[in-house]
């Protein structure tokens, strides 16, 4: 196993199709209501939308940069990476922001970029 811990702006492009469990949070609101409006994230009460965790998928050539690394101790449930770039939704090329889960991020493959 090979470890990598990205830096803040480093480029990277999926090698091949994945699925994150995307929270429906509103940082996370344009990848989830391309996937799956309605109910948009604004439909959902906000007391509610933590509960409501969906599978979406980003595809091989998808493209992001790393905005954020957030990683504290005895804080497993907020170890994540937030992204924004462009992924592909049905044959268009969409610009979203987003952040998955730590977990979700290590099963990603991907190479650097640029």
């Amino acid at each position: 196993m090979r470890m990598f811990i990205p830096a803040l702006g480093t480029k990277i492009r999926l090698l091949k199709d994945v699925e994150i469990s995307l929270m429906a949070e509103h940082r996370n609101s344009r990848l989830w209501d391309l996937h799956h409006a309605p109910p948009s994230i604004e439909a959902i009460p906000p007391r509610f939308r933590r509960f409501n965790v969906k599978l979406t998928p980003l595809y091989e050539g998808d493209e992001f940069i790393i905005d954020r690394v957030y990683i504290r101790k005895d804080q497993d449930g907020f170890n994540s990476v937030t992204m924004k770039g462009h992924t592909l939704h049905y044959g268009v090329k969409r610009f979203v922001r987003f952040w998955v889960f730590l977990d979700d991020f290590n099963k990603f493959e991907a190479e650097v970029i640029e």
